[in-house]
């Protein structure tokens, strides 16, 4: 049991280390006093600073998979199947921000993490595809899409939205308070809108929003 909480802490200060300076920036030095613990100890629970990274980003991916299912309710429309997924991936990013800020900012310069978040999109798009049957069965998708650029493409502006917000709210950048103002439910919305309607933001037959 001890030595499963000495690993927690290794990995929490490792993610916090990481997320903020990069794997070139952070160093085995900082991470171990972050930890309260050697340098010696920390190569007892790990090999490399690379096996480090890993473990920093890989169970969480498996965690969110293997939870997903469970976690998507019940709907009965599509616009509501869409919804849920949008705000199931804010969620997402929102409990694991570190997580994905390291595979984000590591996926150009490591293949071993570009092939996890390749495994990681396929599987969740596995298990939307398994879902989205629901409203398939329902009569409202006429035929199924390309589900991984459907995933990638809510994915990365979910994440770049984080982003922009937490860059906005930097003092030097003086950001107009109307964009720091929008709320998580507009974006929700206006993405839901966007996926189902594109660009012209509204249903062809003027049926109103569910």
């Amino acid at each position: 049991m001890k030595d499963n909480n000495t690993k927690d802490r290794i990995i929490h200060a490792a993610r916090e280390s990481f997320a903020k300076k990069g794997f070139q920036g952070a160093t085995i030095a900082e991470i171990a006093n972050k930890a309260g613990l050697s340098e010696g100890a920390i190569y007892r629970h790990f090999k490399s600073k690379e096996e480090l990274l890993m473990q920093c980003v890989t169970p969480v991916l498996e965690e969110i998979i293997e939870n997903m299912e469970e976690n998507f309710p019940q709907v009965e429309t599509l616009r509501e199947f869409v919804k849920q997924n949008l705000e199931l991936r804010l969620q997402m990013f929102q409990k694991n921000y570190n997580t994905f800020r390291i595979l984000i900012n590591e996926l150009p310069y490591s293949n071993e993490m570009v092939r996890q978040y390749m495994k990681f999109l396929s599987k969740q798009e596995q298990k939307i595809s398994k879902l989205m049957k629901r409203v398939k069965d329902l009569g409202q998708v006429k035929r199924t899409r390309n589900s991984l650029l459907f995933g990638l493409g809510q994915n990365m502006s979910l994440w770049l939205y984080m982003n922009f917000q937490d860059w906005c709210q930097n003092e030097e950048m003086k950001a107009d308070e109307d964009i720091l103002n929008v709320e998580k439910e507009h974006i929700i919305e206006d993405l839901t809108d966007y996926i189902l309607y594109g660009i012209s933001g509204s249903p062809q037959n003027d049926g109103e929003r569910g």
